[in-house]
């Protein structure tokens, strides 16, 4: 007998959309499938979806537990749902989204033929209504994962893994989940998971399709500057209260919890550079960041930064660079052009200034939006292996350029190796061992 899929769906609200991810999931070659479904106070007519779709998954095999509540927010929903799974293997996934037809049975076919792995995961697509956007769950590797999701080097959606009931129990996630009515469901689940150290295998395949044609149901929280703000750091204040949860020692949480203030900080300094907001407010974010760098140092390696956007970004580069000891690359020098692939987008005003007087520095511009003369037209059939493309981008639209080049007959940058460059063009000492955050 196949073993017994869970699947929790929150769902609040989603009248327009949850039937597409039931079909989907009616769609799934896996027969044994145990569905919750968790209405969180909906009051729109997404109760009678549920109560229709009911009649239909029973008619295919699946057995369905529905679960009213009071509007409470996604972490309880989840939480409500998670204390409700019988099956072997439990996921989560968010009920305005579809699945691939084999979602399930990639995933949970795997963990089923190999009892030493403890939990899977696939890659994901995001499609809106203009673009279709590949997102890598491990695009840095498996290495280091509870930094990695703190630091924000790895897609951490909740619906691209799937995980053997009794890891869940043992790495203790529904004793210890956090609730609250803001913030997510994304680090009371991830971080026990790999603190546990269980072996995980990696699909690199998009099963897992985030539908995202109405931007602001998915953003109705990011409505203003103050609300943003507000979202980011309720975020991080859930990561720490689940930090404070996890079962390593006193130094490794404060080491966590350091590196929490530092990503908070980080993404407030991308989050106000990318949306144009005051000087003032980026001004006061990146000196905090400083302080934040200066603590770690010895009082001789004081770091002093122009505040820019330009300056700040980068030195969030370097301050992650510095925690997961990245060096830049080295690459040879090309005898043709050298082509930044993506120049009129939000990264190129971060990295192509510092580019000028290096031996990087861009001969051709290419943008897909480029006006043919100053900003060309993208032409890969006209590259040669003489050429280094720069692929400027970070990793959502990037990627799609490297698949683009994949096989073209040019040397590439990838965005990543890019930012890298520029960033220890600018602070070399985050990268020659003279200065050490966080170890």
């Amino acid at each position: 007998m196949q073993p017994k899929v869970s699947i929790v769906i929150p769902c609040y609200n989603k009248e327009m959309y949850i039937s597409k991810m039931f079909d989907s999931i009616l769609a799934q070659d896996w027969g044994r499938v145990e569905l919750i479904l968790v209405n969180d106070g909906s009051t729109d007519g997404t109760r009678g979806i549920i109560a229709e779709y009911e009649r239909i998954f029973s008619a295919r095999g699946f057995e369905v537990v529905i679960v009213d509540q009071k509007n409470q927010g996604v972490s309880t929903a989840v939480y409500e749902g998670l204390k409700k799974i019988s099956g072997d293997f439990v996921c989560q996934v968010d009920a305005d989204d579809e699945l691939h037809p084999e979602y399930l049975s990639t995933m949970a076919g795997w963990l089923a033929e190999h009892e030493e792995y403890q939990w899977a995961a696939c890659d994901a697509v995001r499609i809106s209504n203009k673009t279709i956007e590949y997102y890598p769950t491990f695009p840095n590797g498996k290495s280091r994962m509870i930094e990695m999701y703190i630091m924000r080097r790895m897609y951490t959606a909740v619906w691209v893994y799937m995980v053997r009931a009794k890891y869940l129990t043992r790495c203790g996630i529904i004793e210890k989940y956090t609730t609250c009515r803001k913030g997510n469901q994304e680090p009371q689940f991830f971080l026990p998971l790999a603190e546990g150290m269980g072996k995980i295998k990696h699909f690199q395949l998009p099963l897992y399709k985030w539908m995202y044609e109405e931007p602001e149901t998915h953003l109705s929280y990011l409505r203003d500057f103050e609300s943003s703000i507000t979202f980011i750091n309720d975020c991080f204040d859930l990561i720490n209260k689940t930090i404070s949860n996890l079962t390593c020692g006193k130094k490794d949480k404060m080491r966590f919890s350091k590196m929490s203030e530092f990503s908070r900080l980080m993404q407030l300094i991308e989050f106000v550079s990318y949306e144009m907001y005051s000087s003032i407010v980026l001004e006061g974010f990146s000196r905090q960041l400083v302080k934040m760098v200066n603590d770690c140092l010895p009082a001789d390696q004081e770091v002093t930064i122009e505040h820019s956007v330009t300056i700040s970004l980068l030195f969030c580069t370097a301050i992650t660079d510095n925690v997961f000891d990245v060096q830049a690359k080295c690459y040879h020098l090309p005898k043709g052009r050298v082509i930044a692939w993506g120049a009129m987008g939000r990264q190129a005003k971060v990295v192509l200034p510092v580019l000028e007087g290096t031996p990087l520095e861009p001969t051709e511009l290419w943008d897909i939006a480029g006006d043919g003369t100053v900003v060309k037209k993208p032409d890969v059939d006209s590259l040669t292996e003489n050429d280094l493309v720069l692929v400027v981008p970070k990793i959502k639209v990037g990627t799609g350029i490297q698949a683009v080049l994949e096989g073209a007959n040019c040397s590439v940058m990838p965005p990543d190796d890019l930012m890298t460059y520029a960033a220890a063009a600018v602070f070399p000492d985050f990268y020659d061992g003279s200065i050490r955050l966080l170890r």
